[in-house]
């Protein structure tokens, strides 16, 4: 799968002309949510990433179709769907506008930014002003405290007090967000950073997991104690694979906030041992693979070592969501099935096992 921050880059970086279309806003049922890009190149007959399919999509193309032809300004096109009928026979209603925009040399620093930033991880806003004048202005802002320079100020008028609040406040929110300014408008599109995986544990479930959580959109570090286990040619696509003792991979790698880690090792003695160091970070997820009786086991042994309850209930064990899955591939998929409905903020409710063991240790 293309990514469609690398394939601006590349293609401003070979001069070649492209047209970037994104949703900036929606009403009724669209295809895709605000903030869903699509590329579109070689004169419309190449596009990479999607602004949902069907009607909507052969509109947008037609329209970057013109961007070919000469200078033509960056604009917000708006697109009516309520005629539109899906391949599976659904209807999609709405209204939608796209911004569509022609990128040149000149965006190429600004793409490179957004895209560096993302790709370690944090999050990052582009904001696009567009004045009546036709001037357009990209600034990246990479972190909460950035200033807006003054030349950009200058076009808000009234909104320039409030608008380091919205700013603020989009920072990972994975949205767009749109402000009238005085003479023009400014859209606000928010691109959190890439999540980070790391997967303690080069084996058989290891490597279908991070094949799919590489698919999925994390960028995937495995680990693992064993030379010919932790080799690149066994996890393509995946970030970085290393080959260290578990207690100082801990060393070697950044656990942020956002970091995901899957605890797959070869045994349930290095399980427990990467579990105990991996529950004293900050991870966002934590979850280790094993057997209810594996999983009580090994909590009661970080129990006996004065682990508090409060971190042992941040595991998720037995890892990935219950869906009867019996192969190492359809483990992986329920294991990333689960780091996504975390990512997405939709944990639903405890497992059968986590209420049993945090009414265990209640007790005990």
């Amino acid at each position: 799968m293309k990514d469609i921050l690398s394939e601006i880059v590349e293609s401003l970086q070979q001069k070649e002309r492209i047209v970037l279309a994104t949703i900036v806003s929606s009403s009724g049922s669209s295809p895709l949510p605000s903030g869903s890009m699509m590329l579109i190149k070689r004169q419309g007959d190449e596009i990479v990433g999607s602004v949902g399919g069907g009607l909507l999509e052969a509109l947008v193309i037609e329209e970057a179709k013109k961007y070919f032809l000469g200078n033509v300004f960056p604009r917000i096109g708006k697109f009516d769907l309520n005629d539109d009928v899906s391949n599976e026979g659904m209807i999609c209603g709405g209204d939608v506008d796209v911004l569509l925009e022609p990128l040149s040399q000149n965006d190429l620093a600004v793409i490179q930014k957004v895209e560096r930033s993302r790709n370690e991880g944090d999050d990052t806003i582009l904001l696009k002003v567009f004045v009546e004048s036709k001037d357009t202005f990209k600034i990246v802002l990479t972190s909460r405290e950035d200033q807006l320079p003054e030349s950009v100020r200058g076009v808000f008028g009234d909104e320039a007090g409030t608008l380091p609040k919205i700013l603020r406040h989009s920072f990972g929110k994975d949205e767009v967000r749109r402000v009238i300014v005085s003479n023009g408008e400014a859209i606000i599109q928010s691109i959190p950073g890439l999540q980070n995986l790391v997967i303690f544990g080069g084996g058989h479930v290891s490597k279908y997991v991070a094949q799919v959580a590489t698919v999925a959109g994390f960028s995937t570090t495995v680990i693992d104690d064993r030379d010919e286990f932790a080799v690149n040619e066994r996890f393509p696509g995946v970030s970085r694979v290393l080959a260290s003792n578990y207690d100082e991979a801990f060393q070697k790698v950044q656990v942020k906030p956002s970091t995901y880690i899957v605890i797959v090792t070869s045994g349930h003695s290095s399980d427990e041992q990467v579990l105990e160091r991996a529950i004293r970070t900050s991870a966002k997820y934590v979850g280790m693979i094993g057997s209810k009786k594996k999983v009580s086991a090994c909590f009661e042994n970080l129990k006996t070592r004065g682990v508090p309850l409060a971190d042992l209930k941040r595991v998720h064990a037995p890892i990935g969501l219950s869906i009867g899955a019996v192969s190492a591939e359809e483990i992986a998929v329920s294991i990333v099935a689960e780091l996504i409905s975390v990512r997405r903020g939709f944990e639903g409710t405890p497992s059968n096992l986590s209420q049993q063991l945090t009414q265990w240790f209640d007790k005990g």
